[in-house]
Parts: C-alpha cells; sequence; structure tokens
C-alpha cells in the first residue's frame, strides 16, 4: 500500500510544493501587568493592534514617571514572552512618554524610535516600528 503524508505545504497537481513561512511577529497570547510590585501607578499599555485591540501590556510603578526625558523610570530590556516584535500601540499616562528598540535596544541604545507621547487616547507606533520592538523604556 502506498501513503503520501504530507505535513507542510501545499499539493498542486500530485506534486508536493514546500512552503517556507513568511517572517513575522508573534502574536501574544497573554496580557501582562508589570511593576505591581512597586505600586499601583498605571505609567503606559502597549497593544497587539492598531487600533489598540487584542491584547496589552500595562506598566505600573511607585508615582508618576519624572517630567524630563533624560532619565528612564522604567526599562524592559526584554518584553514578556510571547511579544517581540509584536507592539503596535502605545498609551502613556501620569507625566511618562515611551521609546520603543528594537532588539535588546534599551539596554543597548540600538534603534529607537525617540520618545513617543501616546497619551490616554494613544498613538500607532507607525509603519517603520509596527511589529519591530523588542524592549522599551518609559520617561
Amino acid at each position: 500500500m502506498l501513503k503520501r503524508i504530507v505535513s507542510v505545504g501545499a499539493v498542486t497537481a500530485g506534486l508536493v510544493v514546500l512552503m517556507t513561512p513568511v517572517a513575522h511577529a508573534d502574536t501574544p497570547t497573554a496580557n501582562y501587568d508589570l511593576g505591581l510590585q512597586y505600586g499601583n501607578v498605571h505609567r503606559a499599555t502597549l497593544t497587539e493592534n492598531a487600533d489598540g485591540s487584542g491584547n496589552r501590556i500595562r506598566v505600573f510603578g511607585s508615582s508618576p514617571c519624572t517630567t524630563s526625558t533624560s532619565d528612564r523610570d522604567n526599562v524592559v530590556g526584554v518584553v514578556p514572552s510571547g511579544w517581540n516584535d509584536a507592539i503596535s500601540r502605545v498609551y502613556d499616562y501620569n507625566s511618562c512618554d515611551t521609546k520603543l528598540y528594537e532588539d535588546g535596544g534599551a539596554a543597548t541604545g540600538d534603534a529607537q524610535t525617540g520618545w513617543i507621547d501616546g497619551g490616554s487616547a494613544g498613538v500607532y507606533v507607525g509603519p517603520n516600528w509596527n511589529d519591530r520592538a523588542s524592549s522599551f523604556a518609559l520617561s
């Protein structure tokens, strides 16, 4: 008996054509609240979709952010599991602004957005940074 097994790919005219997966952002499967052990002042929310829908990361601290962006009030050197290259919208509160970094850039200063003031309405991070950030800082 002859069996044909196809696990990945498409079958066309009896031929198996293997498809290379396209690199894409992670799909977050969980919400995260970071910094609650330090306080309950809501500093920022980052979402997976440009319209603010989907999963989210919320960041908390013990007080509002400082008014200067020359310091950093929160640094997340590696986003939580499933969030690599998945951030699309940023909201920030309590005098905070957000800076997104590529790869582990929050620790090394690699490619970054500059300070984003998303405010309570939030802001789409734009086509150049959509699904690109792997770390971030608040100030």
